[in-house]
């Protein structure tokens, strides 16, 4: 009963955040019941044995649930990028053609649910049917796909700041020459940090793009495919032209996650509207408004 029970609160803790955020996923709620039911010592055993089938029946229908709704979130989010060339359409097919998989995966497990009436054991061996394929497949899967959509989302955030940087910058040439060190510092700072982010979201982009190509590759040609020639390939993609001699010092760091990459891209767009701020608050000061 504790294994079945550290299982379901493993399939909570796994859902990613992307489905509390846009749907009304309340999986903690059913969770929480279940442990109340277990903990609860007024009720007999035959009660308690009922009501946390049902309890158990109820999360994991949740976690099904749930898991569809994260599939037709990341379905959508696949859908509105636009402008791709013609290896990012062989990757978003690919992505989608995956999510159509675990979809009927997950439908073809919510109707094996249904049919459980009262079979612990049929009950705990679907929990842990689930957990394994989200724990082995799914989430690595998903977090693939979420980082390429997140690639584009990101470029769109940076498009954004440079369009609002020229648009500062002009608008700074007519009223102060730009002849104040503080504004002008300010506005190089924000120019190298869209630089920095432009950067780092182009090299998870091109990472992202390497391990799609690694992993298509088939069984029988492994064994000429060395994993010096993937990270040579990794380093190729993500190395400019600009950073070439910086190849020793790449090749004896560790290679960052593109999720990682994108998360600091992001913080350099973050860091780049503080500066907005602060330039708006020195204008004015030298304006004495």
């Amino acid at each position: 009963m504790k294994k079945i029970l550290i299982s379901f609160l493993l399939l909570t803790l796994i859902i990613p955040n992307i489905i509390n955020a846009q749907t009304s996923c309340n999986i903690e709620a059913d969770l929480n019941n279940l442990i109340s039911i277990k903990d609860d010592l007024k009720l007999s055993a035959k009660q308690k044995a009922i009501k946390e089938f049902e309890a158990r029946k109820t999360l994991l229908s949740s976690v099904i649930t749930c898991s569809l709704d994260e599939i037709k979130i990341i379905k959508q989010s696949l859908k509105e990028i636009d402008n791709l060339k013609d290896k990012e359409k062989e990757i978003r097919d690919s992505f989608n053609k995956q999510l159509d998989e675990f979809e009927k995966y997950y439908q073809e497990n919510e109707s094996i649910l249904e049919d459980i009436k009262d079979n612990n054991e049929n009950l705990k061996e679907l929990a842990t049917t689930i957990l394994s394929t989200r724990e082995n497949e799914y989430n690595q899967k998903i977090t693939a796909i979420v980082d390429f959509t997140f690639s584009f989302k990101q470029q769109t955030a940076i498009d954004t700041a440079s369009d609002r940087l020229s648009k500062i910058t002009t608008s700074l040439e007519k009223i102060l020459s730009l002849k104040d060190k503080e504004v002008n510092r300010l506005l190089e700072d924000s120019s190298q940090k869209i630089n920095k982010a432009i950067k780092l979201k182009n090299e998870a982009h091109s990472l992202i793009i390497a391990k799609y190509d690694a992993s298509q590759v088939k069984p029988e040609e492994i064994a000429t495919t060395t994993i010096e020639a993937i990270i040579e390939k990794i380093e190729e993609d993500i190395i400019t032209k600009d950073n070439k001699t910086n190849l020793t010092t790449v090749k004896e760091e560790e290679v960052k996650e593109p999720r990682t990459l994108i998360r600091e891209s992001l913080q350099n767009i973050k860091d780049t509207y503080a500066n907005f701020f602060k330039i708006s608050r020195r204008v004015k000061t030298l304006l004495g408004i």
